[in-house]
């Protein structure tokens, strides 16, 4: 099972704030995820916390159109 770390360009969304047309031009944030590979296909990685050979844990489903750089820890 392959051990990644991914980089990712995220979405953003103000929690229930009014925010300026100014704020709105900043960058995505850029996310650093690292876990075990438990699924990939075309469209996206899902990248788990835990894994115990069947079942994952604190997964995470990463669209691959949103991935900047990944690399293979172990």
């Amino acid at each position: 099972m392959q051990i990644l770390k991914v980089t990712w360009q995220d979405a953003q969304h103000p929690a229930g704030e009014w925010v300026s047309r100014d704020a709105m031009k900043g960058p995505l944030p850029r996310i650093k995820s690292a876990g075990y590979l438990v699924h990939e296909d075309r469209a996206k990685i899902v990248l788990a916390a835990a894994w115990d050979g069947e079942h994952a844990s604190g997964e995470v489903t990463i669209p691959k159109s949103a991935i900047v750089r990944r690399r293979v820890l172990r």
